[in-house]
Order: structure tokens, then sequence, then C-alpha cells
């Protein structure tokens, strides 16, 4: 081992910090309020990036919103 060796680092993860638009707060909310399940589907497939739906948010518990969409298999089709 040579001098200085002793400080070197590796990476073992990488983290990524998405923020969050106003935007996608707003779109987030709406779909809380939704009364049917069907306007939550035309909302999903609304959108014209699914990524939005992949973020984790600090908002959300650190959950993201797929996990949140999961109970409705035609939201989970479009996103995946």
């Amino acid at each position: 081992m040579q001098s200085g060796d002793e400080a070197a680092f590796w990476n073992l993860y990488n983290v990524k910090l998405h923020e969050i638009t106003l935007r996608e707060l707003l779109l987030f909310k709406s779909l809380y309020v939704c009364k049917t399940l069907s306007e939550i589907v035309d909302i999903v497939n609304d959108q014209p990036n699914p990524a939005v739906f992949y973020k984790s948010c600090l908002e959300l518990d650190g959950a993201n919103m797929v996990s949140i969409l999961s109970f409705d298999s035609r939201s989970m089709s479009y996103l995946l």
C-alpha cells in the first residue's frame, strides 16, 4: 500500500434527486381530488411523459406515484 491510498473511496451507490415542479405537484393533487377511477386514468393517460410518476417525492413520504397508482391496472399498463 502506498501512502495516500488509505484515503481512496469507491462509489457504492449513487443518489439522483429530482426537483418537483409546481406543475407536477398540481398533477399529484389533481389525482387526489378525482371522484372516479376513470378520471384518474384520463389524467394519467394525458401526460406526455410518464417519468413524472416514477420520481420519488419527499412530499409523498418517499413513495412514488406508481406505487400509489398500482391499484388500477389501466393506469399501470400506461406507465409500464
